[in-house]
């Protein structure tokens, strides 16, 4: 970017287009001459900008597609006034040039990007739908409602796909041919390669990625910033919105809740990174305060003038850098500090000592990588789901590529970065699991992406890498402001463990506990759930029915809920017409509880979460299969249960040992293996090709005296167990095979997965750490390893028995 000084000589500036997406296309000369020359150390120099002409397109005559309004715009906002402006064979007339010159006035780009080239319309490089046209008036008041009171629409917010296909259509239309050629070829190639995304001509699509990115990392990742340590854990929030989402479930868009804000455009700024972390603030502030998402736009250019990062504004920064400013400073609105588009225009003034922005009530509470370190940039699935569910969203860093630039709508799945350093900052606002893929706001105007969202194939591009999580301050005055946690009575039990199995035992008939009765045999559906007698350890199969986990299921209202599922039938409790039957999960809200503790000592409410109601017995009921029910709760003793640990010491499959191949739910023909032959300490394991009585994929599973962990040993005569390395604690510690020791590294857990029969979460005892293949792949020879638990299908396994 050119910024010299002006003197008072006429001369001609030359802007030479830089080539687009093919190395081979011409160059084009466009023509400005300025009210005063340009010098640069008393010589007269010419002003270049980063246009593309569009690859085959570059002719004498000028691109339609090409905004030529906006590149005036650009040229008059770096070197002044400009007297004429010549494009190929046309030309401005006075009153476009005028309204040209008016950006380096400070006129905002809403006011002079609208005008067509003489003679000929020009083609929309952004949406001309209404509700994404940048930049987004915003009311001079700021206002902060209940979110039962707002009632847009995401529609209205962000448009719908068929009014996203129009805009490429008509830009498409309106192209060269050239460039509709290569888009049509573009996308032909990405339907043979099986790929599941199209392109179009976008807002960006010939603009240099260098100008439209923006993240810069310190070269050593000792300086990356770290908040202070008060700020670094995650913990529960009481939020405004009443809808609950999950990061169990397996599609969620934060957009449903209404706390994401209007998509915005950088422009040729490299300020990705303040973009996208004060669209987490935004998020983070409405699912806390409440308020209207189509009227919050913090200051972009307060950020982009006053964080501390480094290049810093225009040129570059992090979201950590911002995140940590927000942390100490409010952040005031458009309205207050005035459009990005005027501040940009006016050459980014820098007005941070001056400005008072203490009384804005936008700030950030807390903040944190979601990682929970600075040096790691490759954040776990799960702990970004965790994060979003906490706090509406995180601000992710990822790789950018000229495809991405392009990107219309669909998952993207290329994976064409080039590099291993990520480029460019978006906000993550959800997930599909079916489709594999995370969903983005980013800040290249609506004309890129379906309305400027996206969805991005998990592990594509390094995505989410660096990702920072924003909890905002508390409004006072907002209405949910005086909203406060309810406490159970008497405090509650903090947390189950998953990995431990309980009883839940009847407070009123103490011998009694709660059994799932198979009322309908060979069926899924419809097991009551009773009271039986206490099995002792001879009969020990008989209480599978009477284990339970209790199974972490986010909060409402700042109270922990649980799934409560039975270990021997992998079905949940759920209520039904005041009826507690166990179905199988699938996400819903009546499968959902709250434990409470009760006044009685060492007692708990089982309370449904959709209804309210308490599960209890029949008052006075101290019968064998008496029925189990729900009733509204009144802290009576037939609605009061003990929950105990419980060790269920059978066994997998109450045998002592088994012989099993172990294969990855989704690799079809490959087991788990070691290299034939090999049976030397530190020898790790990998996915090979199935094949029947191979000795290397042959394992026997035995318990570990009476816990419910299991040694995996392999079959010859080795007497060597699968195990994992010293750093078992850190994601991606490989497995290896290591002489049996029972040690806690050698120890796991083998968890059914609910609702696939047969199927199995390994985890480890020490790290509590799932065994994972690293990587999507399936091929001979793929690494396995331990990963962080997050129910991939990676994550998923099945022990066939051998003999």
């Amino acid at each position: 970017m050119v910024k010299s000084a002006v003197s008072t000589m006429a001369a001609m500036v030359l802007l030479i287009c830089s080539p687009s997406l093919r190395a081979e296309s011409p160059y084009v000369a466009y023509h400005a001459e300025t009210v005063s020359p340009m010098k640069a150390d008393g010589e007269v120099v010419a002003a270049k900008v980063s246009w593309s002409c569009y690859g085959t397109s570059c002719t004498t005559k000028a691109p339609e597609a090409l905004n030529q309004a906006e590149m005036c715009r650009d040229l008059a906002r770096q070197v002044g006034p400009l007297k004429a402006y010549q494009f190929g064979d046309a030309s401005l007339d006075a009153a476009q040039l005028e309204q040209c010159n008016g950006a380096s006035k400070g006129q905002t780009a809403s006011q002079t990007m609208a005008m067509p080239p003489q003679g000929k319309p020009m083609a929309p490089m952004t949406p001309t739908l209404a509700p994404v046209v940048q930049p987004v008036a915003v009311k001079p008041a700021v206002t902060v409602k209940p979110a039962a009171a707002v009632k847009p629409t995401k529609e209205a917010l962000f448009g719908t796909s068929e009014q996203w296909k129009q805009q490429y259509a008509v830009r498409l239309q309106a192209a060269p041919t050239a460039i509709a050629d290569e888009i049509n070829q573009k996308n032909s190639q990405l339907k043979t390669a099986g790929k599941s995304f199209s392109v179009g001509l976008t807002s960006v699509y010939g603009m240099p990625l260098a100008r439209i990115t923006g993240l810069v990392l310190p070269a050593n990742p000792a300086d990356l910033p770290v908040p202070p340590a008060r700020m670094q854990a995650m913990d529960h929030q009481v939020n405004c919105s009443t809808a609950t989402v999950r990061a169990t479930d397996s599609h969620v868009d934060m957009r449903d809740l209404f706390v994401v804000t209007r998509v915005r455009y950088q422009g040729y700024c490299g300020g990705c990174w303040a973009f996208a972390t004060l669209a987490a603030l935004e998020t983070s502030s409405l699912l806390k305060n409440g308020g209207d998402a189509s009227e919050l736009e913090l200051s972009v250019p307060q950020m982009l003038s006053c964080a501390w990062t480094f290049p810093g504004r225009c040129n570059g920064g992090m979201q950590a850098s911002a995140a940590g400013y927000a942390s100490d400073h409010p952040i005031v609105t458009n309205a207050e500090w005035g459009p990005f588009d005027a501040w940009y225009a006016a050459g980014e003034p820098n007005r941070c000592d001056s400005f008072n922005a203490s009384s804005s009530p936008y700030k950030v509470r807390r903040w944190s990588y979601v990682s929970g370190s600075a040096g790691n940039p490759s954040p776990s699935r799960q702990s970004i789901k965790e994060a979003i569910v906490q706090y509406g969203s995180v601000a992710a860093s990822m790789q950018t590529s000229p495809v991405f630039k392009a990107y219309a709508s669909g998952v993207y799945d290329m994976a064409d970065n080039t590099t291993i350093v990520p480029d460019h900052v978006v906000q993550i606002i959800g997930w599909d699991d079916e489709s594999r893929a995370w969903l983005i706001k980013n800040s290249w105007g609506g004309g890129w992406g379906e309305g400027g969202f996206g969805w991005i194939r998990y592990e594509t591009n390094l995505i989410g890498g660096y990702a920072v999580w924003v909890e905002a301050e508390t409004i006072a005055g907002s209405p949910c402001a005086v909203n406060s946690p309810h406490p159970a009575a008497g405090g509650g039990r903090e947390s189950f463990s998953f990995y431990e199995l309980h009883r839940i035992q009847s407070k009123q008939q103490g011998e009694m506990v709660v059994e799932v009765y198979d009322a309908l045999i060979g069926s899924d559906r419809g097991r009551k759930v009773q009271q039986y007698h206490v099995h002792g350890p001879s009969i020990i199969a008989d209480a599978r029915n009477q284990s339970w986990r209790f199974v972490p299921s986010g909060s409402v209202d700042a109270r922990p809920t649980y799934r409560i599922l039975n270990h021997g039938y992998v079905n949940f409790l759920t209520e039904s017409d005041g009826k507690v039957v166990t179905l199988p999960g699938n996400g819903n809200n009546s499968q959902r509880w709250y434990v409470e503790r009760t006044g009685v000592t060492d007692s708990y409410a089982i309370r449904n979460v959709q209804s309210g109601r308490a599960m209890q017995l029949p008052p006075g009921n101290n019968n064998d299969e008496a029925a189990v029910t729900t009733a509204p709760y009144t802290g009576a003793l037939n609605q009061t249960f003990g929950i105990e640990t419980w060790r269920d010491d059978s066994g997998l499959g109450n045998k002592v040992a088994m012989g099993v191949y172990i294969v990855p739910v989704h690799a079809g023909s490959t087991a788990l293996d070691l290299r034939e032959g090999n049976a030397a300490n530190g020898t790790p394991f990998q996915i090979w090709q199935q094949i029947e009585h191979n000795p290397n994929q042959l394992f026997k599973i035995s318990p570990i005296d009476n816990s419910d962990a299991f040694l995996i040993q392999i079959k010859p005569g080795t007497l060597k167990c699968l195990g994992v390395s010293e750093a078992s604690m850190a994601d991606g510690a490989p497995t290896e095979l290591q002489d049996c020791s029972s040690g806690d590294s050698q120890a796991w857990h083998l968890l059914p997965v609910a609702r696939e029969g047969g199927r199995f979460m390994i985890l480890n005892k020490q790290s509590g750490k799932s065994l994972d293949v690293l990587g999507i792949g399936t091929a001979n020879g793929t690494r396995v390893g331990q990963w962080e638990f997050v129910n991939g299908n990676n994550q998923k396994w099945e022990l066939r028995d051998w003999r």
